[in-house]
């Protein structure tokens, strides 16, 4: 004779929900770790640069015994610096503009 079993196989559909509600909270954590993770580092970045301009500025005055004047890409600061830094989120090159390190909250 043939008995029927009401076997369940798998999950119901309270449970995949639970889960995919879990999976979708871990997930946005996650996300919102790694974009503050990536704004520290671009601003760590800025911030060694502009040591970096300052070390030449410096180092430019030590030499010259005058600050060197803000001129085309800081012509004066050139010898010491041998690459101006770019901003780390637009590329932009800083000796051509004024504000690429500009802070915007």
């Amino acid at each position: 004779m043939f008995t029927l079993k009401n076997s369940t196989r798998g999950f119901t559909l309270i449970e995949l929900l639970v889960v995919i509600t879990i999976i979708g909270i871990l997930a946005t954590g996650a996300t919102t770790v790694y974009t503050s993770q990536i704004q520290k580092a671009r601003d760590t970045t800025r911030i060694s640069d502009i040591k970096a301009l300052q070390s030449g500025i410096e180092q430019a005055y030590q030499d010259a015994s005058v600050y060197p004047a803000m001129g085309v890409a800081f012509s004066g600061v050139a010898v010491y610096t041998p690459k101006f830094p770019k901003d780390p989120k637009t590329g932009q090159s800083t000796a051509n503009t004024s504000l690429d390190y500009a802070y915007m909250a």
